[in-house]
């Protein structure tokens, strides 16, 4: 199914698609919707993904990105690829 949509957006002329899995942690998760896989347009970028699931960027602390951890400055240049693992967690507090 996916692969006929990618075919279809092409064939309209619209941008390739790419699927990621998005993890979301501790009080993230209520932001959770199926198990986690999300479609977004090719080029999409750190940002566009966190606002396609709804989680509120001012709640979001440390983002990784394949396992590595990506600055926020970065967030709104860093193009997500296909089949990219997103894990998303709520800032870091201390006493």
């Amino acid at each position: 199914m996916a692969d006929r949509r990618q075919r279809l957006w092409r064939d309209w002329g619209w941008p390739d698609l790419v699927r990621l899995h998005i993890k979301l942690i501790g009080r993230l998760t209520e932001y959770q919707c199926g198990d986690g896989t999300v479609t977004l347009p090719g080029g999409a970028t750190i940002n566009e993904a966190l606002s396609e699931v709804g989680v509120p960027h001012d709640q979001v602390g440390p983002v990784s990105l394949n396992d590595s951890i990506i600055s926020k400055d970065r967030w709104g240049g860093t193009s997500l690829r296909e089949g990219d693992q997103l894990t998303v967690m709520p800032p870091i507090k201390g006493g």
